[in-house]
Formats: C-alpha cells, sequence, structure tokens
C-alpha cells in the first residue's frame, strides 16, 4: 500500500510539473499572445503543490527543464549576469550538493529526453519556421541514437520516473495536438 501510495505522489508531482513546464515553455515562446498576467502566480501555485507531493522531484525536473532551456541560448546573457552555461554549472552543482546525484541525474536526463522527442514531434513545423530543433540541427538517426542513450542511462537510474514522465509527456502532447492523427 505504502508503495502505491509512494508511486501516486510521483505521478502526481510529475504530471503536474510536465504541465508547468508545458505552459512555461508555450509562454517563453510567445506561444500565448494574450496570455494571462498571472501566469507566474499560478506557475508559482502549481510548482509548491508538486513539492507537498515529492519536493526533490519538483525541483530537479524545474531546474533541468530551465538548464536544458538555456542549452538552444547558453551564450545569452541572463538576468544575474551570468551566461547560460554558467548558470547551468551553479544550478548543477547546487542541487548535486543539497539534492540525491541520482535524483538530479535522472531528472536531467528525462528532460532531455522529453526535449528531443519534442523534437522530434516538432520537425515539420520547427523546419517550416525556421526554429532550433536537434533533428534539424544533427539529423534523425543521430538524434535517434542519442535519446535511446539517455534511455538506457536513466533505466539504470529510476525507471518508474521515466515511465512516469514519458506516460505524462506523450499525454500532453495527444491533448494539446488533438490526438494520433496529428503526428502522421
Amino acid at each position: 500500500m505504502l508503495v502505491l501510495l509512494s508511486n501516486l505522489k510521483i505521478l502526481v508531482c510529475i504530471t503536474i510539473m510536465g504541465i508547468l513546464i508545458k505552459v512555461l515553455d508555450d509562454y517563453y515562446d510567445e506561444d500565448y499572445i494574450n496570455s494571462d498576467k498571472n501566469i507566474t502566480l499560478y506557475g508559482l501555485l502549481a510548482f509548491s503543490i508538486a513539492c507537498v507531493f515529492k519536493s526533490s522531484l519538483a525541483i530537479t525536473l524545474f531546474l533541468s527543464a530551465y538548464i536544458i532551456g538555456m542549452f538552444k541560448d547558453f551564450n545569452r546573457k541572463l538576468t544575474l549576469g551570468l551566461k547560460g552555461y554558467q548558470e547551468g554549472i551553479l544550478l548543477i552543482i547546487i542541487c548535486l550538493v543539497f539534492i540525491n546525484p541520482i535524483e538530479v541525474f535522472s531528472s536531467f536526463f528525462i528532460i532531455l529526453i522529453i526535449d528531443i522527442f519534442d523534437d522530434i514531434l516538432d520537425f515539420k513545423y520547427d523546419k517550416k519556421y525556421n526554429k532550433k530543433n536537434y533533428v534539424l540541427q544533427f539529423g534523425l538517426g543521430e538524434v535517434l541514437i542519442i535519446v535511446i542513450i539517455f534511455i538506457l542511462f536513466t533505466i539504470k537510474l529510476d525507471v518508474t520516473k521515466l515511465v512516469y514522465s514519458l506516460l505524462v509527456f506523450f499525454t500532453i502532447q495527444l491533448i494539446e495536438n488533438g490526438g494520433i492523427r496529428k503526428w502522421i
């Protein structure tokens, strides 16, 4: 019974974080033209609720998404005056000092896997609108090899978190795209 409850807490946390990261990513990419100004407030509220379920998971997923989001513009100077890669390294060090390294690395690999799957699914759209995309940059075969390697690493680190994260990611994609037909 305790294992079921623990897994439910993980699934709920991942679901909340998946939706939050998706909304913030779309907001950052300016996909919401007339978005509500309260998105920051609701984002913090959602993050807080996710932390109630499993704080280390919510924190590592959010920071991993933030760091990986900076990959696409890693040399840009950020608000604190640091470049993206400098801020990313600092955040990874802070996480590794205060959070279990397995939690940190499994979250990092999961967000990388999801980012790559997202680029695979968005390939045609990104090509049409000249957006940054790993498939366009490196090729589909190379990207598939990398994602398989990351999946194998993550299976060794935390298979439950990987399965739940991919389940949530593909569910969000299906809902957003109106079903499987849009992918084909």
